[in-house]
C-alpha cells in the first residue's frame, strides 16, 4: 500500500513537470485567475491548490510564490481546512466508488464546495485585496521526459 501511494505522489510530480516544461503551467495560472479571485487570491496560487492534493506541506511550502501575506494566508487556510491530501481523498474516493457514481460525484462536489466556502470566507475575513496578477507566458514547447 505505502509504494502505492509512493507512485501516485510520483505520477503527479510527473505532470506537474510535463505541465511547466511545456510552458502549460503559466497558461493554468492564467485561466484559474478568476476563480482564484473568488477566493481572494490571484492566478499564481493555482500551484500550491494542485500541489495540495498531493502533499500539504509540500503546498503550504509553495505558498512563498506568492506576493502578500495576506495571499499566503489565506492559501494556507484553503490547503488546511478545504483540500484533502492524497491519502485522504483516496480513502474517502475508495469508499464512495464502494457505493456508486453517485455517491463518488457527492465527494468530488463537496471538496469542490468546501473549497471555494473557505476561500471566499477566508478573503472576506482577512483584510485587504489581492495583489495584481502580471506574469510572463512562454511560447508552448514539446515537454522533454
Amino acid at each position: 500500500m505505502l509504494l502505492r501511494s509512493y507512485a501516485g505522489g510520483r505520477h503527479l510530480f510527473y505532470s506537474l513537470r510535463l505541465l511547466e516544461d511545456s510552458g502549460y503551467l503559466p497558461r493554468l495560472s492564467v485561466l484559474s485567475d478568476r476563480l482564484m479571485r473568488i477566493m481572494g487570491l490571484n492566478g499564481k496560487a493555482v500551484l500550491p491548490m494542485v500541489l495540495g492534493f498531493g502533499c500539504g506541506t509540500m503546498a503550504t511550502m509553495s505558498t512563498r510564490i506568492l506576493s502578500s501575506k495576506r495571499e499566503r494566508l489565506i492559501a494556507t487556510f484553503l490547503l488546511a481546512l478545504g483540500i484533502p491530501c492524497s491519502a485522504q481523498l483516496g480513502v474517502m474516493m475508495g469508499i464512495a466508488a464502494g457505493f456508486s457514481q453517485k455517491a463518488t460525484l457527492t465527494v468530488l462536489a463537496v471538496v469542490a464546495s468546501q473549497l471555494l466556502l473557505v476561500g471566499f470566507l477566508s478573503s472576506r475575513l482577512i483584510r485587504g485585496r489581492p495583489s495584481e496578477f502580471i506574469f510572463e507566458i512562454p511560447p508552448i514547447r514539446r515537454a522533454s521526459i
